[in-house]
């Protein structure tokens, strides 16, 4: 990438992912989601949804951080890229083509897609995944390695 495009690519990182608030999710083991809530409230995280399996909550960039690094009973933190609905693979291929990949993803980053469907018309979840991988611009071959 050129000096001038890994520019305009900041700018639009800034812009978009810095700059705006999003959504994340403090997975948790279940029945520790008061105990993330607490934790999240004595840390100065506000707008706190206790569901089951974590607690959601809105936030900027420095949010996300601090309750990766200072949580105790969340396993992870999450960020929410898009939410649509498809209800079938043209629809879902669609929305996948809308995402700005490459201001989530570094170039040649190696994903690994984790799909789960529940009382979906689409049922095949391995071809879920490929076609994350393919709208991502990651292309791998049989064995499952990453082609370049």
């Amino acid at each position: 990438m050129e000096v001038t495009a890994i520019q305009a690519l900041t700018k639009r990182i800034r812009r978009r992912v810095s700059a705006r608030e999003q959504e994340f999710f403090a997975v948790t083991a279940p029945g520790l989601e008061p105990v993330c809530r607490q934790e999240m409230i004595d840390l100065g995280i506000s707008g706190l949804r206790p569901i089951s399996g974590g607690v959601g909550f809105t936030g900027r960039l420095p949010d996300l951080y601090r309750t990766n690094l200072w949580l105790r009973s969340a396993s992870r933190v999450l960020m929410r890229v898009h939410r649509f609905t498809a209800v079938h693979f043209g629809q879902l291929e669609r929305q996948l083509a809308r995402i700005d990949w490459e201001l989530y993803l570094p170039e040649r980053a190696e994903i690994r897609p984790q799909v789960s469907l529940h009382s979906s018309r689409i049922f095949h979840s391995t071809a879920v995944a490929e076609r994350v991988l393919a709208a991502a611009g990651v292309n791998r071959n049989e064995t499952g390695a990453r082609q370049t």
